[in-house]
């Protein structure tokens, strides 16, 4: 995993999360390694959609942590996708 990814998961907002929600990110995660970022998008959104089917939500600081890390290399419109898709499912508490 890239070295992006692992300052996310060992940052503040990964702490004390939840042991589900920490597998899920991490297989996501390695998913997208070497992905475009539409890919990324397509992969996030149905990860999105996992834990929500398993009643997990990120919180506002798990989100944005993550959130900043996966927008890192993504240009302006990328970006604007990228919310928009968290604001619709609903990801965040």
């Amino acid at each position: 995993m890239s070295s992006n990814y692992d300052s996310l998961l060992s940052s503040e907002a990964f702490t004390n999360i939840h042991p589900k929600k920490k597998e899920l990110i991490i297989e996501m995660l390695e998913l997208m390694e070497t992905r475009s970022s539409e890919q990324k998008l397509q992969i996030l959104l149905a990860y999105g959609m996992k834990m929500q089917s398993e009643g997990l939500q990120l919180t506002t600081h798990e989100s944005k942590a993550l959130m900043d890390v996966l927008k890192t290399n993504m240009n302006p419109q990328e970006k604007s996708r990228v919310d928009m898709m968290i604001n619709m499912m609903g990801m965040m508490k």
